[in-house]
C-alpha cells in the first residue's frame, strides 16, 4: 500500500477481497494464459534435459494442472502477482502472472 495514502490500504484491501472471492475463476483463466504463453518454452527446457528427453511433450491443458498456485501480491495501484511453483518445467523457476483490474491478465515469465 501507499503508506503516506491510508485511502489506498482500503483500496488495496477492497481489491484483494475481491479477487479472492473470484479466485477460482481467476485461477482458471491465469493458468490458461500461462499455458498458452509459457508451454512451447516448457518444452525447450524439457528437450534440454537429459532426463527427459523421452517424455511426452507438454500439453496447454498438462502445463495448466502442474502449476500450482504459491502466493498472491496486490498493489494499492489494483494492480496484483500471481506466483505459481512450476512443477520443475523450469527446473524450480516461478511463474508470475501479472496483471490489474482494469486490464485483466496482462503478461507472464518465468523468474527466480
Amino acid at each position: 500500500v501507499n503508506e503516506n495514502d491510508q485511502s489506498s490500504w482500503k483500496d488495496t484491501c477492497n481489491f484483494a477481497k475481491n479477487m479472492v472471492k473470484e479466485l477460482e475463476k481467476w485461477d482458471k483463466t491465469m493458468r490458461a494464459f500461462a499455458a498458452k504463453e509459457l508451454t512451447s518454452l516448457a518444452n525447450e527446457w524439457m528437450e534440454d534435459d537429459d532426463e527427459n528427453e523421452n517424455a511426452e511433450p507438454i500439453t496447454e491443458e498438462v502445463f495448466a494442472e502442474r502449476i500450482s498456485l504459491s502466493s498472491l501480491i496486490f498493489s494499492f495501484e489494483d494492480e496484483f502477482t500471481v506466483y505459481y511453483d512450476d512443477d520443475d518445467m523450469f527446473w524450480g523457476h516461478t511463474v508470475e502472472v501479472y496483471g490489474s483490474i482494469d486490464k485483466g491478465i496482462v503478461s507472464v515469465n518465468i523468474a527466480g
